[in-house]
């Protein structure tokens, strides 16, 4: 591991902080998403209680920020291995590792993507929840912008929060 992350710092300019899983071969292959090594979350129905849905973890952070995370250090892994095993000549490998950090770049900017989406999805999901439950229609933004603490703190903060802007 140490290996792969100095090999990301140095070429990359990045590192790997999560525990990365074994790689695993998709069983099922979408042709819509094949950029998506892992399953998408489901959230809980919208008639659930909000302590369901975070102990759910439908606010929580977007998994798609820990994949692409898994994604670099398997780029590097396999950049690595390609020097390691390659016996051919120096612009052959420069092809070779080219490739592979092309292929990755697909992947990559697509999860960034997906990323982006699902992170605001889940801030409008948790404002949402927020308002449906404790109302204060127009301050959950001013609320959510102020606040820092956790997913629960914040559900049980903003009823407290809001009877003092409402005094």
């Amino acid at each position: 591991m140490d290996r792969i992350n100095e090999f990301l710092k140095k070429e990359f300019g990045r590192t790997v902080t999560i525990k990365v899983p074994t790689r695993h071969k998709k069983k099922i292959t979408n042709m819509y998403y094949w950029w998506r090594r892992f399953p998408i979350h489901k959230n809980l129905s919208n008639m659930s209680h909000y302590k369901d849905k975070i102990k759910n973890g439908d606010f929580n952070y977007s998994p798609y920020w820990d994949q692409i995370q898994y994604e670099y250090y398997w780029m590097a892994e396999d950049i690595l291995q390609l020097r390691d095993s390659h016996k051919g000549g120096r612009d052959s490998l420069n092809q070779l590792e080219r490739d592979i950090v092309t292929s990755y770049n697909r992947r990559l900017k697509k999860l960034y993507e997906d990323a982006g989406i699902d992170e605001a999805g889940r801030i409008t999901y948790l404002k949402n929840e927020l308002k449906r439950n404790f109302g204060g229609k127009y301050h959950v933004d001013d609320f959510i912008d102020t606040f820092e603490g956790t997913i629960d703190e914040a559900f049980s903060e903003y009823p407290k929060w809001l009877s003092n802007i409402e005094k």
